[in-house]
């Protein structure tokens, strides 16, 4: 090493003294990503002391430097440009490890000046192992909570269909001419919610997709499964892009399992030309509507969910009182109900 490279090794050092012993690792590289300076807690790390390191190629103390990669991701720095940040997922040996294994490291670059106009390389390294196995053990944690919650959903739907499959013997077993309605709806009822956990189940992860993608699943299961005529049309304007809470679109799929329910049983009288509508659309940054309508005008005069007795509206309007809003309607054709809600 000459004279001239001796002296810049000292004077750098002199100039990041202070830092020595900052809890983080810190060192400098020209732009030959040579190591003008070396700090102490580099030297616990990778067990290179500040003499074996300084004025070295980081090639040399780590072959993975050997890639063109590094210099022309540090190439911008050494003209005085922005930070570069080297994540430990793309990029794990980046940091020199002679004694020291299974470790990881956030590295960012930034430029600092060299005192003669141009720019060296400052690389600060933060130790972030014990981080990134908390993150691994709460990402485990989560997909055991997931598989749990999958199977209780799956349960749940087993033991539904298990609760219709009585009803629809008891229904065989009534005497001729037996009022069944009651037995009928409540058979409506549990089947939407069957179809509620199934599509819960089947979810890999509510909370990762929109809230539109589940409620137009479960619309079309619904319109399967329940509809007594294939000759209306279900429309569908849901906005994809609303990612609503887990809870708030699970309580949006009840709602719409009990809208459904009724509508495709009472609202509809089969003709050609019906529609049944569902809508969910953004009305402010944190404000959403979410509204069912269908054609036909078939709701008696004096109807009023706030006073109905009927299990569905009662269900409807604790929904909506959970939803911290309240259940809307209009009689006409079409027949509309709808929630504004806030998130």
């Amino acid at each position: 090493m000459s004279a001239t490279d001796l002296s810049v090794l000292s004077q750098t050092h002199r100039r990041f003294a202070d830092l020595d012993h900052l809890p983080i690792g810190l060192a400098v590289l020209d732009q030959k990503l040579k190591v003008l300076y070396w700090n102490s807690a580099l030297e616990e790390w990778t067990g290179f002391v500040q003499t074996q390191a300084l004025g070295r190629s980081m090639a040399e103390l780590n072959s993975e430097w050997s890639l063109p990669h590094y210099s022309e991701r540090l190439s911008m720095v050494f003209e005085g440009g922005p930070p570069v940040v080297f994540s430990p997922l793309l990029h794990p040996r980046i940091v020199p490890m002679v004694s020291t294994r299974n470790r990881s490291f956030h590295v960012k670059a930034v430029a600092v000046s060299d005192s003669q106009g141009g720019w060296w390389a400052m690389l600060s390294i933060e130790d972030i192992t014990v981080l990134s196995r908390r993150v691994e053990e709460l990402r485990d944690l989560r997909t055991q909570q997931d598989r749990l919650m999958r199977e209780i959903h799956h349960r749940v739907k087993n033991n539904l269909n298990m609760i219709s499959g009585l009803i629809t013997l008891q229904k065989s077993q009534a005497k001729p001419g037996a009022d069944l309605t009651s037995l009928s709806d409540l058979q409506s009822r549990i089947v939407a919610l069957s179809e509620i956990h199934d599509l819960l189940y089947h979810s890999s992860d509510l909370s990762a997709g929109s809230s539109a993608e589940y409620l137009e699943s479960l619309a079309h299961l619904l319109h399967q499964n329940l509809s007594l005529t294939g000759k209306h049309e279900l429309r569908l304007n849901l906005d994809h892009t609303i990612v609503l809470k887990t809870d708030t679109t699970v309580l949006l799929g009840l709602v719409q399992a009990e809208l459904m329910t009724n509508a495709m049983k009472y609202g509809l009288a089969g003709g050609r030309g019906e529609f049944l509508a569902l809508t969910l659309l953004r009305l402010g940054s944190r404000e959403y509507l979410y509204e069912l309508c269908h054609s036909g005008d078939r709701l008696p005069e004096d109807f009023n969910p706030s006073t109905s007795e009927g299990l569905g509206m009662v269900l409807l309007t604790a929904y909506a009182d959970q939803l911290g809003t309240t259940f809307c309607w209009s009689k006409g054709d079409p027949t509309r109900f709808w929630l504004r809600f806030s998130e």
